[in-house]
């Protein structure tokens, strides 16, 4: 047999191997083959080396096309395998996507939960007005003409009555007194009471402004101010009318941070009056 046709069946056989590597697709199949091809190669391009160094040249022909069969065939092995690992490299490469996108919406999940707890954690805490808030709202409040000022609870826990008290002392420290039935630490109490939201309240509030007609709404009341380089609004022109000087606290309030809200009620107050009602938390 020639050695065309000795190469001709060698890669038929390397051919037909690779195919029934591709039909059941044994791991170890191709890392055996990857490995023999190279060596094939390897020894392929010794032997022609040691060819070119060696004196004796009677047999130098035959041995060349030995070595460059084993080279051909190394190469062809070569060929499969990587035909071989191409798919696998790209699968590998998919993969490899769809592990960084899971990772990505597990980040975004963990990093929703933590904003979620924070938000949870911050709930928990027991509210209090701080100094610099008071500090603020006395220097925002100062042209608000000072009548009394009603706080009511209802069933209230401790987290309601100390932000109430804080409350108080706020609007005590900016020059407003406490209505004349007022109850202990100058709020009032209803134990029968009990309101933590309502359809209206739509940010959370921690007080609800009670007035008792839709007109007096505070939210619907002009405020004249002066706006200042910190975006709060200090009220400049306040009536004694007691709806007008509600909404001008209530805007010095929502200025240092206290989510207020409006809410109409007929039982607590009359006409022309309003309250502050501290949400139980």
């Amino acid at each position: 047999m020639s050695s065309t046709a000795k190469a001709i069946c060698a890669v038929i056989a390397i051919a037909l191997t690779a195919v029934i590597g591709f039909v059941f697709q044994w791991g170890w199949f191709w890392i055996s083959w990857e490995i023999f091809g190279a060596i094939l190669v390897s020894i392929g391009c010794i032997g022609e080396w040691m060819l070119l160094l060696s004196e004796e040249h009677s047999e130098h022909k035959n041995r060349e096309k030995l070595f460059a069969i084993i080279v051909a065939i190394g190469v062809t092995m070569d060929v499969f395998g990587l035909i071989h690992a191409i798919p696998e490299a790209l699968q590998l490469s998919r993969d490899v996507a769809e592990a960084n996108e899971r990772a990505e919406r597990a980040e975004k999940e963990a990093q929703s939960f933590r904003v979620k707890a924070d938000e949870m954690e911050a709930k928990m805490q027991p509210r209090r007005i701080r100094m610099e808030q008071r500090t603020n709202f006395i220097f925002l409040a100062q042209f608000i003409p000072k009548v009394p000022i009603k706080i009511l609870i209802g069933q209230e826990g401790r987290d309601t009555e100390d932000f109430a008290s804080d409350l108080r002392e706020t609007l005590t420290m900016a020059g407003f007194t406490a209505n004349a039935d007022a109850g202990p630490w100058q709020i009032n109490r209803d134990s029968t009471l009990f309101v933590t939201t309502h359809l209206e309240n739509t940010n959370n509030a921690d007080l609800l402004f009670f007035s008792y007609e839709t007109n007096d709404l505070p939210d619907l009341i002009t405020i004249w101010g002066q706006k200042l380089p910190n975006g709060f609004l200090m009220p400049t022109k306040v009536s004694t009318n007691e709806p007008q000087v509600y909404a001008a606290i209530k805007y010095c309030l929502e200025d240092i941070g206290i989510k207020c809200e409006w809410q109409r009620d007929t039982h607590y107050v009359h006409a022309g009056e309003c309250l502050i009602y501290v949400i139980v938390k």
